[in-house]
């Protein structure tokens, strides 16, 4: 009871048959044993290994492994081999920028040419000379320029009423006429293009509303017609002169008749006693 009760956490219990060494178990002491006295010891343990299973009444040997304290620390044993050099650490950050150092000797060797700077600002105009330059060659003739002709158009007082086509001749108190006839055209006797328009609007009686009504010169003789514009207004009780210049000028030949037509818009206020007259400039 006494040996027993000296067991202690971490020794070894080995029961084994007494005729064979094969047959046994390990058990690892795991907590404090507890000693009741004068009747038993539970001692707490933990399998290990071994696996062998005892019958009842058979011969066994206990064997208990004592596992001794652990005892002082030895002396520090020498120093080993240095080992081999280990691979180089990354590069570390760059330092700050030393101080400039003193400034060298003047080089004796030219250094190359640097490349060319911008051009600077011009400079203040200088005083003009009183000494003539020579005179400059003289320029070849440049071509003879076209001669032009103007036309007059023109019509008496009209009321014009909406969404209606008028023509217009060159007999300017005569009105215009809601169909193409010789009295509303004016023939022509050159040969050119209709370049430009100008045209007069003068509502004697009522200037109408901002409403646009088209102008278009026409060539009746042969079915062709340029837009003089189709953004004129009547809204003006003074008269209104405009030039147009043709975007798409109109071919005449001599002989062809030709005149104006207007196209009129939905007036919301219709314009009363309207006179018209136009300048039609042909290019020849």
């Amino acid at each position: 009871m006494i040996f027993i009760s000296n067991i202690s956490t971490g020794d070894i219990i080995v029961i084994q048959n007494q005729y064979s060494s094969l047959d046994y178990q390990k058990w690892i002491v795991n907590s404090t044993i507890n000693v009741v006295s004068n009747d038993y010891i539970e001692i707490p343990v933990a399998y290990d290994s071994g696996g062998y299973s005892f019958s009842d009444e058979q011969s066994i040997i206990l064997a208990i492994q004592k596992v001794g304290e652990v005892g002082p620390t030895g002396p520090t044993g020498p120093t080993g081999a240095t080992g081999p050099t280990g691979a180089t650490g990354p590069t570390g950050e760059t330092g700050a920028t030393g101080p400039t150092g003193a400034t060298g000797n003047n080089s004796t060797v030219p250094g190359p040419t640097g490349t060319t700077g911008d051009t600077g600002p011009t400079g203040a105009t200088g005083n003009n000379s009183t000494v003539p330059g020579p005179t400059g060659e003289t320029g070849p003739t440049g071509a003879t320029g076209g001669s032009i002709i103007v036309y007059r158009f023109g019509c008496g007082s009209v009321n014009p009423t909406d969404s209606s086509t008028y023509y217009i001749g060159g007999i300017t108190d005569l009105a215009p006429g809601s169909s193409n006839i010789i009295s509303r055209q004016i023939p022509t006797q050159f040969t050119g293009q209709v370049t430009e328009v100008s045209i007069l609007r003068y509502p004697a009686g009522l200037a109408g509303t901002s409403e646009s009504s088209t102008f278009n010169m026409v060539n009746a003789t042969q079915s062709t017609s340029s837009v003089i514009s189709n953004s004129v207004t009547i809204d003006s009780g003074n008269g209104i002169w405009n030039n147009y210049t043709l975007a798409s000028p109109l071919s005449v030949t001599a002989g062809d008749s030709l005149q104006i037509t207007w196209n009129t818009p939905v007036w919301a206020t219709n314009p009363v006693g309207v006179r018209l007259l136009a300048h039609v400039k042909i290019t020849y």
